[in-house]
């Protein structure tokens, strides 16, 4: 190890990380063996989603799990709300805007369905709902019917919710080029079953 030791990058953690990695292989082997062991050891409590520090489900399927009420402010001009319950990693939701959008009415129930997703290696969640609208025509759609994704990545101790709303032609498409994509934030706040 001595013929290792230069003074200049002595202090330099890489340089260190790189000379241990080569030369004791199973080092590295041990150290992901123990994250993963503690990863899958650690406590399942629930968090705010209803989804387990490791992403497993700690709630009972087909069991409305929390409800949610979430007022947010759309491309800092239009508000809105949206409320949604939660089972397990499901999501049911309703979008409803106080105002006149180029593409959503005001006082109209849009509903729709998602997931959350648990991101346990960096303790992160993602909500997600799809909203279909069969019936709605928009500017740069050639088809009737568009449909909308919203997007909202947060900490599980985190009511400060900030993300994306897009919009999509076509029914039940979000994979394609988005239509227009618009910013979502405001705080989440849950409450009583209805």
């Amino acid at each position: 190890m001595v013929k290792y030791l230069d003074r200049k990058r002595s202090g330099n953690i890489s340089y260190w990380t790189n000379i241990i990695t080569a030369r004791f292989p199973w080092v590295t082997a041990l150290l992901f063996t123990l994250c993963v062991a503690c990863g899958s050891c650690s406590s399942g409590r629930s968090t705010r989603a209803g989804v387990g520090r490791t992403g497993e489900q700690v709630c009972v399927p087909g069991q409305a799990y929390r409800y949610y009420h979430f007022p947010f402010i759309l491309e800092y001009r239009y508000k809105g709300t949206l409320n949604f319950s939660v089972t397990c990693n499901e999501m049911e939701g309703t979008l409803v805007m106080d105002k006149d959008t180029d593409l959503l009415k005001r006082g109209i129930p849009y509903s729709g369905t998602g997931h959350i997703y648990a991101f346990p290696e960096s303790e992160y969640l993602l909500y997600t709902i799809e909203i279909a609208l069969p019936d709605a025509t928009v500017d740069g759609c050639p088809e009737q019917g568009f449909s909308l994704a919203i997007s909202l990545p947060t900490r599980p101790d985190n009511t400060s919710l900030s993300g994306a709303l897009t919009a999509y032609c076509g029914l039940s498409t979000f994979q394609e080029r988005p239509l227009k994509v618009m910013r979502i934030s405001g705080l989440l706040e849950e409450t009583a079953p209805p």
